[in-house]
């Protein structure tokens, strides 16, 4: 992934430095409504190698939901209807097309980190210099994040979602759908011997 190192997760409690991942979908600048629908948030769905140590994600998802459910937690994350944070990226398909989305990998895991407009998360680089721009923040990039677990109940159902914190960039990568691509990669340059050919009055203009 990338041209980095592996860098190792933190845990305290349900707060967990992570390890370092692709960001898709980054919302980070500005907040947006997830799916165009809902309250604006700042988001970005994690792409976590086939080989990425995520045991302190894990023991966070547990600790929150002991926290909330106590001695039934357990048995309330093993219902196929709980929402369980920890996706198979396989299972990230474009629902118009069927295809899965560029840069997911089958069998790998992808968490969505959010956080409310109120609560913007700080960016910085890996100088700890803040970074603001889309220009350096962009879906395709290489960062960690500090992110908690927290379990909730809505209209009867129940599950673990992780706030996003804070974000640092490690390094730049390919941007994946939706960002612009650099001019000189749609045009190829023009040779020495290139003139222009018509004029400002041209006969055949009408």
């Amino acid at each position: 992934m990338g041209n980095i190192v592996e860098i190792a997760s933190k845990r305290t409690g349900t707060r967990v430095q992570t390890p370092a991942f692709r960001a898709a979908f980054a919302t980070l600048v500005n907040a947006k409504p997830i799916n165009n629908s809902g309250e604006p948030k700042y988001s970005v769905l994690a792409l976590f190698d086939k080989d990425a140590d995520l045991k302190d994600l894990k023991a966070a998802f547990q600790e929150a939901a002991k926290n909330r459910w106590g001695k039934d937690a357990k048995k309330i994350v093993e219902n196929p209807n709980f929402h369980n944070p920890f996706l198979d990226q396989g299972e990230r398909v474009h629902s118009v097309t069927g295809e899965l989305y560029n840069g997911m990998e089958v069998g790998a895991t992808c968490i969505s980190f959010k956080s409310d407009e109120a609560h913007r998360p700080g960016v910085v680089d890996c100088e700890n210099k803040a970074v603001l721009t889309s220009d350096e923040i962009y879906s395709g990039i290489i960062a960690r994040a500090t992110v908690d677990a927290f379990a909730w109940e809505n209209s009867g159902k129940k599950g673990i979602s992780f706030g996003l914190q804070n974000v640092q960039k490690l390094d730049d990568g390919p941007r994946m759908g939706g960002g612009r691509i650099p001019a000189n990669d749609d045009f190829d340059p023009l040779p020495e011997s290139f003139k222009k050919t018509g004029t400002d009055d041209d006969p055949n203009w009408d």
